[in-house]
């Protein structure tokens, strides 16, 4: 096969297996893998052609950033773990088969209506359950039922 003289050039020059900066960050290939490191060796980037995975990792924060457009995330499982998460949006919209929430404490603070559709509702309370309002309406459609030891009225 006849090559051309920049191809045989080429074939000359060694093939680098990694680049660095000044300051020593470096990327270089770990087999299969491309992989970046800070200047202090901490590894910041790793993606691994074998199986496709892909990490990212930094000691301060990672910055992903949309101006227009959108972001998005993909996957089978979404795992999350952080000290503290804060998500500003505009509007959120989440569809779920199952939402199931633990936590210790829960605060919500609504400023306009919170409204719940739902063809069955249960709110289990280990002491006391307390409703606090100007107004209150109970409207059944069928029974209505007020069951314990004392009913107290007024």
């Amino acid at each position: 096969m006849n090559k051309t003289p920049l191809a045989r050039a080429l074939e000359l020059v060694p093939q680098r297996t990694s680049l660095s900066t000044p300051s020593g960050a470096r990327t270089e290939v770990d087999g299969n893998a491309i992989v970046i490191h800070a200047p202090d060796g901490t590894l910041l980037v790793r993606y691994d052609a074998d199986t496709g995975a892909l990490v990212l990792s930094a000691r301060t924060s990672v910055a992903i950033s949309a101006k227009s457009g959108s972001i998005s995330l993909d996957s089978e499982t979404l795992e999350i773990n952080a000290k503290n998460a804060r998500i500003a949006v505009g509007e959120w919209n989440l569809d779920a088969e199952r939402i199931v929430e633990r936590t210790f404490d829960a605060f919500r603070t609504v400023e306009g209506i919170a409204e719940t559709n739902a063809r069955r509702m249960r709110t289990i309370v280990e002491r006391t359950l307390e409703f606090c309002s100007r107004r209150t309406t109970v409207t059944s459609k069928e029974d209505t039922r007020i069951d314990g030891k004392r009913v107290l009225l007024g």
